[in-house]
């Protein structure tokens, strides 16, 4: 029995070595496995970094050939203005030296005249020439007269000359540089006329002046055009002719990522229409005079959805030109400072995919008529059930692109641009939206709809606005508390969240609030173009912000629907809205009224 058990207490050996080796094997292959995974996370985020860089290496190239171009361009044009200018400058010394001679003509004749007058041998045959004019007539005994009344005479003699000769007005530099030769004749003839004939002292060098001052002024302009890139499409009482110049790869002076005109570098497809409409219809849906309702950002959502609504109905949209959101938000945005004639309304036709009409009584006058019209409110709450966010989405955005090129610039306080150029197009900053206690009652509702808290959002506490700007690296720049209206309008509980800010040690330094140019139009462009923006989901004024940003190529840095998530093993606040396609500020299904 020994023996047995011997061997048995050998194999008990090997079993529980074996357990030991496979113990160890598993522990090592649970490591390799993390070690696998860690690696593959960290090769993931380098890709991600390298594209990045990829895409930050693209921009500032193409920002750089653009601004290489556009200097060419200018510099090219005020090299042509400053050859043209050479050439007036050479015509006006030609000029100048044709009129010399001709004074000279009249210097001799003069001087022949006067030396005759001494020898008593004065004859006039042909009757009195420009020289003779210096003789006074009325004196019986033929008189010479002054030396100051001489040199007065054939300075004023010369000068009509010229002004009969020189009435085109191309010719008003060679103009000016005959004027001066004219004065410096009569300072010159001091040895023939006397001191006297001196009495307004010439300006020797005001011909060249003249040029350089005009080439100075070119330079001026090129150096500003290059500086800020704005083009402003004239007053808003302008009654001339429409010049429309599209912004395309910036706005307000501040660089996107895409540029408005190229449809190759958008992140949706062109999508101009929801309905092929056939407008031979007689039953429409038509956009029209109604009371606006809402903020803009709840008339941007009934505007919108009127033409979800033309899709979901079948029926042609129709838009009248005075209707509710073209009399209170939209040319407070868009399109504003136009001579609104029939090539404004055929453009903006265009650019919407409706017909623009004068007003209903027109439609009607054709036999058109809209069946179960809805009104601003009705279109706010109304979700289709047939269009996909898909849809949706690509058709906003490329509404937003095309308006996005015409931006309200009259050069007023009501220039959308106004508050970017205050404040400089240059600078880094980010803007955080706050809301009235009116719009943030509807918290509970968008919480049930999402199934998320948004109550961060909505407080906008300091750490809540930290949470984002650290790992950006923005806490050395300047933030911005907007609200839904300007801060003398709104109400105290907005005051009180912007003292909080102000109040935090970190981010009180970097509060500002700007005083001026806080129109309604300059303060959304503002957020849209800032380099972080952090929004409140419940504010629909917000929302659009976010959407307009993610059309303009600017959803990253972008926090409007937010969550806490793990990153790197810790919880962390972070957006949930996908950066390359954003479909979740289209989600119907989860938005619900706020699905824009």
């Amino acid at each position: 029995w020994k023996v047995e058990y011997d061997a048995l207490m050998e194999e008990n050996a090997k079993l529980k070595k074996q357990g030991e080796d496979a113990l160890q094997a598993a522990q090592w292959q649970e490591r390799y496995e993390t070690a696998v995974k860690e690696k593959d996370e960290a090769m993931a985020k380098i890709e991600k970094e390298k594209e990045k860089l990829v895409q930050m290496s693209q921009m500032e190239a193409a920002k750089l050939k653009e601004r290489e171009q556009l200097s060419s361009q200018l510099f090219l044009k005020a090299v042509s203005t400053a050859q043209r200018e050479k050439e007036k400058y050479e015509a006006a010394l030609k000029e100048k030296d044709v009129a010399m001679e001709a004074l000279q003509k009249e210097r001799d004749n003069s001087k022949h005249l006067h030396d005759v007058d001494k020898a008593g041998m004065m004859v006039d045959h042909d009757g009195p020439s420009c020289a003779d004019d210096l003789i006074d007539e009325e004196d019986d005994s033929s008189s010479i007269l002054s030396d100051k009344e001489i040199g007065n005479d054939l300075s004023q003699c010369v000068d009509d000359h010229d002004a009969n000769e020189y009435i085109d007005e191309e010719a008003g530099i060679a103009k000016e540089v005959r004027n001066n030769v004219i004065t410096t004749f009569t300072e010159n003839d001091d040895q023939i006329y006397g001191k006297e004939a001196n009495q307004n002292p010439p300006n020797k060098k005001r011909q060249c002046q003249v040029i350089v001052g005009a080439i100075f002024c070119v330079v001026v302009v090129a150096a500003a055009a290059i500086t800020v890139p704005i083009f402003f499409a004239g007053g808003k009482n302008k009654t001339g002719p429409n010049n429309y110049i599209a912004q395309t790869k910036s706005i307000c002076g501040r660089s996107i990522p895409i540029d408005l005109s190229d449809t190759s570098t958008w992140s949706s497809p062109s999508t101009p229409t929801l309905f092929q409409a056939d407008y031979d219809l007689s039953s429409i849906t038509v956009v029209k005079g109604d009371d606006p309702f809402g903020s803009v950002g709840i008339q941007l959502n009934a505007f919108f959805r009127a033409f979800d609504y033309s899709h979901d109905t079948r029926t042609p949209m129709y838009i009248t030109q005075d209707n509710y959101f073209f009399k209170a938000g939209f040319f407070k945005l868009f399109m504003g400072g136009y001579n609104k004639d029939a090539s404004f309304w055929k453009m903006l036709e265009e650019i919407l995919g409706a017909k623009i009409v004068e007003d209903e009584a027109a439609l009607n006058r054709e036999g058109k008529f809209a069946i179960n019209h809805k009104t601003p409110e009705e279109l706010n709450e109304y979700v289709g059930d047939e269009l996909v966010a898909t849809q949706i989405r690509n058709h906003r955005d490329t509404i937003l692109r095309k308006l996005f090129q015409y931006p309200t610039l009259t050069g007023g306080n009501d220039d959308v641009c106004s508050l970017t150029q205050s404040e400089g197009p240059s600078k880094k900053y980010t803007v955080v939206h706050l809301s009235d206690e009116k719009t943030n009652a509807l918290l509970s509702k968008l919480n049930r709809s999402t199934g998320l808290d948004h109550s961060a959002a909505v407080e906008m506490s300091p750490d809540y606005v930290k949470a984002f700007l650290t790992p950006l690296k923005m806490l050395n720049s300047d933030i911005y508390p907007i609200a839904t209206g300007e801060y003398d309008t709104v109400d105290t509980s907005v005051a009180e969240r912007v003292q909080a800010l102000i109040d935090d040690y970190v981010l009180g330094d970097l509060i500002r609030l700007p005083k001026d140019n806080r129109h309604l139009g300059s303060v959304l462009y503002f957020a849209v173009l800032a380099d972080v923006y952090i929004g409140n989901p419940v504010d629909h004024n917000s929302m659009w912000i976010a959407r307009m940003r993610c059309a303009l190529g600017l959803c990253s840095n972008t926090y409007i629907l937010t969550k806490k998530m793990l990153i790197d093993w810790k919880t962390e606040w972070a957006s949930y809205v996908n950066e390359d396609n954003y479909l979740e500020l289209y989600d119907r299904e989860t938005l619900g009224l706020w699905s824009g």
